[in-house]
């Protein structure tokens, strides 16, 4: 092997071997996303080969050679396993090491000395955290005069871990929620988890690259999702990607700029075979909020393998029905939280300061005190005492001595409040009547037997049992 980076050196290498009138295949004339959107070969040195070859065609190999190099044999495959093993412990690192008041820079330390100690090559990440952000890259911390971003409760962070052992690769998605996130960020991971799951069964022997992407970028899609990254590349080498349009691009002040955030797709067309290494990274931005998970995937001979070893040997059953049950219906809680509270908004009311007035409504001639009002609701005794402070300073409710107590208060709506509340009631059940009545009456009793089901579930789930 020779290695002149000179064009007259190269050209003297292939006059030595008589070749100077032949078709020589050249890397570098075919685009290399993401890290070279245009082919990558330096001008000088393609038109110095011109001149100095002037009869011999150039034909790009890249994408051909690639398709020739996917393959890995078993003991690459190997060399691959142990570096995917070492990358799900950076990642357990990362979160172990995130909470609240923490920098970027220990959750990216932490990461990276878990792998300098296992002995790969760990060549930085891409991170970013925030409650509502649409950036991949690097911390800005690392190219810019400034702290890293110090953590705060709500954020998520997202980051890329790359591997590297053997000359092999494998890339790691990770997301971390800090605390309780933004309902539309747990809607964007459910988005990317539905592609996941599309991606690994498309990804078989046979099948088009092509298809595992339009597979994975389905439920994104369907949902008005954008991206901010591709949703699937080749490994070992590179090669293929995912054509999409980023969503960095489509934000109000990225006109300003004239961003052009499109990234081609490349090798679609290119059949799987077993032994093929694919980042999986599915990812999906809702505006501002965004997730991103995924790892390295290989194609089976009848299936495709994840390589998430330590998740899978920890929580045995992690990829089944129920805990995918458990996490839609925990995004889909948070979903339904977010709207009741904009129903209830446009009274200017809570949902349990709502409940508290209905209650005082229906049920005007029982005996209401905080502590009865606490147990009916089903809240603590000072959430109700918040509450009652509330809807007395404006003006929906009063309290009175207890004729049989005095050391106890009754409570009761005002006149003015009972009039409000009136109004309140008429429009909130015609549009509880609008919103539920187009479904049927099976679909109404099997919606009620699906939320004692979920109960019931999550009923255990809180119980000190396992």
């Amino acid at each position: 092997m020779r290695f002149p980076r000179h064009p007259d050196a190269i050209a003297g290498v292939l006059k030595a071997h008589k070749l100077e009138g032949s078709t020589i295949g050249i890397v570098g004339q075919e685009p290399y996303p993401p890290f070279y959107f245009l082919p990558p070969l330096p001008a000088a040195l393609g038109l110095g080969l011109k001149k100095a070859l002037p009869n011999v065609t150039f034909k790009p190999v890249a994408h051909r050679l690639a398709g020739l190099m996917f393959r890995q044999s078993d003991e690459e495959l190997a060399v691959i396993r142990h570096a995917a093993a070492v990358g799900d412990e950076m990642a357990r690192a990362m979160v172990d090491a995130a909470r609240p008041g923490v920098p970027e820079s220990d959750v990216y330390a932490a990461g990276t000395a878990v792998g300098l100690r296992a002995g790969v090559g760990a060549p930085g990440m891409l991170l970013w955290s925030g409650d509502a952000f649409v950036a991949w890259g690097p911390p800005s911390w690392m190219h810019r005069p400034q702290a890293p971003r110090v953590l705060e409760e709500g954020d998520v962070l997202l980051a890329e871990v790359f591997v590297s052992f053997g000359m092999k690769e494998t890339q790691h998605q990770v997301g971390i929620a800090i605390g309780d996130v933004h309902p539309e960020v747990e809607r964007a991971a459910e988005l990317a988890r539905r592609s996941y799951d599309a991606g690994l069964e498309v990804l078989r022997p046979g099948r088009r690259f092509g298809d595992v992407v339009e597979a994975m970028r389905a439920p994104i899609d369907a949902a008005g999702g954008s991206y901010l990254h591709p949703v699937v590349h080749g490994l070992n080498p590179f090669g293929t990607v995912s054509g999409v349009s980023l969503a960095i691009g489509q934000l109000p002040e990225a006109k300003a700029y004239d961003v052009h955030a499109e990234i081609p797709r490349i090798m679609h067309d290119m059949v799987l075979e077993p032994g093929m290494t694919f980042a999986f990274e599915p990812n999906c931005a809702l505006g501002r909020r965004s997730a991103n998970i995924g790892g390295t995937v290989i194609v089976g001979d009848d299936e495709a393998i994840q390589l998430l070893a330590r998740q899978e040997e920890r929580y045995p059953g992690l990829e089944g029905e129920a805990v995918r049950s458990a996490l839609a219906v925990g995004g889909l809680c948070a979903r339904i939280l977010t709207l009741i509270d904009a129903h209830f908004g446009r009274y200017d009311l809570s949902q349990v300061r709502f409940t508290v007035l209905m209650i005082l409504y229906h049920f005007a001639d029982q005996v209401w005190t905080p502590a009865a009002l606490a147990r009916t609701v089903r809240v603590s005794r000072p959430t109700v005492t918040g509450v009652l402070q509330v809807l007395e300073r404006d003006g929906w409710v009063e309290r009175r001595p207890d004729p049989s107590d005095g050391r106890r208060v009754q409570l009761r709506l005002t006149a003015s409040g009972r009039k409000r509340f009136s109004g309140i009631m008429d429009d909130h059940f015609k549009r509880v009547i609008a919103a539920f009545e187009p479904l049927q009456d099976h679909d109404h009793a099997a919606l009620r037997d699906g939320m004692a089901e979920m109960a019931a579930a999550f009923e255990a789930l809180a119980g000190e049992e396992t």
